[in-house]
């Protein structure tokens, strides 16, 4: 991984509503990146907490009821916020791959707080 235009830390954020069947996979897939992982579980009703419930080394932050993406979001990156500069978003439903988070980390400008987003081709 190559960060040299920024040196500073960064964590995802995995908001996640009833998406049992991937979220488990998509948070072990995070980890592969050694960043810390917070997951948001903004109320959901199946039985994604215990997807997740017993993996080692990942925050889980929890909604008694589904309170919106946005809002999941928000309660990630005030919880990254004490251990990152910077915040990667990512689906629980496994649309997105957490290995092309180094593709959005290595397009920061140096020296700059840009919101950096990635966009899919030929879907």
């Amino acid at each position: 991984m190559s960060t040299e235009n920024n040196k500073n830390r960064f964590a995802f954020i995995i908001p996640v509503y009833n998406h049992a069947e991937t979220v488990a996979q998509v948070v072990k897939d995070a980890q592969k990146l050694s960043f810390p992982v917070f997951v948001v579980d903004d109320g959901s009703t199946d039985t994604t907490y215990e997807q997740i419930k017993e993996i080692a080394d990942i925050q889980i932050l929890r909604h008694q009821s589904n309170q919106g993406k946005g809002a999941a979001i928000m309660t990630g990156f005030a919880a990254a916020a004490v251990v990152a500069d910077w915040a990667i978003t990512i689906d629980a439903d496994g649309q997105h791959y957490p290995q092309d988070a180094l593709k959005l980390i290595n397009a920061i400008p140096a020296d700059m707080r840009a919101i950096v987003v990635g966009a899919r081709e030929g879907m």
